[in-house]
């Protein structure tokens, strides 16, 4: 689906919901790669709907806001990266009557490291 572009016609001052203006994706990128672009902020929302129907929406921030969501998404993007291929596994699950955790645990994490 189509990505929707929203800037600010004016900046919100004190606090105040800003005024919305929808561009395209060519007066988007241009006015990224122009001089009034400098010092404006942007976020991207992915679409809510599984098959990206809905498409996704990129709007303008406050620096403080960006910063929020570059550091949220950016959390999120290492927990995928690194969380293939690592199981969690609990001591309690692990635990049986004629064995303690520890050599339950020392004995799988050898399985695997051989």
């Amino acid at each position: 689906m189509k990505t929707t572009f929203l800037i600010w016609k004016t900046p919100p001052i004190g606090g105040a919901a800003p005024d919305w203006q929808k561009i395209t994706g060519k007066q988007f990128n241009a006015l990224v790669n122009s001089p009034e672009g400098i010092g404006r902020y942007f976020i991207k929302l992915p679409s809510i709907d599984p098959g990206g129907r809905d498409g996704a929406v990129v709007m303008e921030a406050t620096e403080a806001d960006y910063m929020n969501w570059k550091h949220e998404t950016n959390r999120a993007d290492y927990l995928r990266r690194r969380g293939k291929g690592i199981t969690v596994i609990s001591y309690h699950a692990m635990e049986s009557d004629d064995s303690d955790c520890y050599n339950l645990l020392h004995n799988n994490i050898r399985g695997l490291l051989i």
